[in-house]
């Protein structure tokens, strides 16, 4: 049964190396999958799986959220859409560091897109998806 169905939601922990390889401690959870909403688009009880909510683990902590669905711009996964927090917790915690709003980071919070360094805390959509940002989300 397993091998002849389709996968409709795949998430996968990603762990870093700790104590010179000899063990590992838990980094986060990426979404690499998600077709439910497609799977029960038209059925009974489907809104409950279109993509505006985000439900995320991650360090042992679970948030589920109607917000609308928008990226950490620095590792990239799904968070509630946010321009004034577009960072998730633990890139929250490594940012909070510097403190630097005008540093480079990877990821667009709007479409998740790589932004090679074009996006930071203070500007965290690409400039080319502002205008699209603005009209979806009433930025």
């Amino acid at each position: 049964v397993i091998e002849q169905s389709d996968c409709l939601f795949k998430k996968v922990p990603h762990y870093e190396s700790a104590n010179l390889g000899f063990s590992k401690k838990y980094k986060e959870s990426i979404i690499e999958i998600d077709k439910l909403g497609e799977h029960f688009e038209g059925k009974q009880g489907a809104s409950k799986f279109k993509g505006n909510s985000v439900k995320t683990t991650n360090n042992n902590s679970t948030f589920a959220s109607t917000e609308p669905t928008g990226y950490c711009i620095r590792t990239g996964i799904q968070i509630p859409f946010n321009v004034e927090k577009p960072l998730s917790n633990d890139a929250y915690k490594a940012w909070s560091k510097t403190n630097n709003k005008d540093l480079p980071e990877k990821f667009c919070h709007f479409s998740g897109e790589p932004s090679n360094g074009e996006t930071t805390v203070s500007k965290p959509i690409l400039k080319k998806n502002w205008k699209l940002a603005k009209e979806t989300f009433s930025v």
